[in-house]
């Protein structure tokens, strides 16, 4: 589940509360957005998320990408120094509880390159749109031509009787091989889903190779990725106002491509496929978008942020300025970044 500040203030607006369902070692993890319930997570897939509105459950969604693997900080007694997945702010587990308290990054994301199994392609084709009307309509047509070949050929005449037949033999026929065509479609189609599945998951993984001799962190970029999706999603753009929630479903593509200056930038475009979850008018409607983001990673360098209490000034004139702030206030100076990539532009 991804939470962050802004999105949780969203969602206190809306009187809506997001509760996840996360399985690690064979064991269950729950963390809910309104705080009636925080596992320590760690290394933990996302299996299920419920959304309720004034406290009745209206959606429940499955079928999450089991390659993101998802690590939230939580207090400890122990105080031991953690370092904030996103922007490298180094603080104590305790003071990381409630999320870093430079960037505001709530959780730490891995992302593995192992195959997806059978059973993740099949339940995305079942789960997928229009799949079990699209199954009805392939039975209906098998079922009626079936009924209509045994009374047409196997009877002396054909009359009004006999349609009368043929009507209730493909309404007896539908029921009875629906679920058979529901199993047998879903096979067929989530092999080829899964051998397309598994060519995308070989080019990135060359990508990734070729990314790291370049100095590309997988895991800092990721997290970066996320987290800048979250200020995009929850962070005033008026087309992703009613967005009450997001999550990756899948990885489609990645671009290696050299900045427009020429001064050394390295971007990456990314396309995904987004699932995006909508409040309107009481009701939560879900929709599957792909969208292509690109993301800088420039030679300035990064602000290295101390233990405690940061004083954030502006490099040149010295102004204190918002530790979010992408420009001075008062100069107009483009403030050192506290993470190595950022969103650049973004399509679709």
């Amino acid at each position: 589940m991804i939470v962050e500040r802004s999105q949780e203030q969203r969602l206190a607006q809306r009187r809506v509360a997001i509760t996840s369902t996360y399985m690690a070692d064979g064991k269950k993890y729950i963390r809910s957005t309104d705080h009636s319930r925080n596992d320590n997570v760690q290394s933990a897939v996302l299996v299920e998320k419920i959304y309720y509105v004034g406290g009745t459950p209206l959606k429940r969604i499955t079928g999450f990408d089991p390659r993101m693997q998802y690590t939230y900080l939580s207090a400890s007694p122990e105080q031991k120094e953690v370092h904030c997945p996103n922007c490298g702010y180094p603080g104590s587990s305790r003071e990381m509880a409630d999320g870093c308290p430079a960037c505001g990054a709530a959780f730490n994301v891995e992302y593995s390159d192992k195959e997806l199994g059978a059973k993740y392609h099949y339940d995305q084709v079942v789960s997928g749109k229009g799949y079990k009307i699209r199954t009805l309509l392939i039975d209906v047509i098998v079922s009626f031509f079936l009924s209509f070949f045994v009374f047409r050929f196997t009877g002396r005449t054909f009359n009004i009787y006999d349609i009368g037949k043929v009507i209730i033999g493909t309404t007896i026929l539908t029921l009875a091989l629906y679920f058979v065509f529901f199993q047998l479609d879903a096979y067929l189609v989530s092999g080829a889903a899964r051998r397309e599945a598994e060519k995308r998951n070989q080019k990135q993984r060359a990508f990734w190779e070729m990314a790291g001799q370049r100095g590309i962190g997988k895991k800092v970029f990721f997290n970066n990725l996320l987290y800048e999706l979250r200020n995009l999603y929850y962070g005033g753009e008026p087309s992703f106002a009613d967005v009450i929630d997001f999550d990756v479903v899948d990885f489609l593509d990645f671009e290696l491509q050299d900045g427009p200056s020429g001064n050394g930038e390295i971007r990456v475009r990314v396309h995904l496929l987004i699932r995006e979850i909508r409040l309107d008018g009481g009701q939560i409607t879900e929709k599957k978008e792909n969208r292509t983001f690109v993301l800088e990673r420039k030679q300035a360098p990064v602000r290295i942020l101390a233990p405690g209490m940061n004083v954030i000034k502006c490099q040149n004139c010295g102004a204190s300025v918002d530790v979010t702030a992408s420009f001075c206030t008062y100069c107009g100076t483009a403030m050192q970044r506290y993470q190595e990539w950022s969103l650049v532009k973004r399509q679709g």
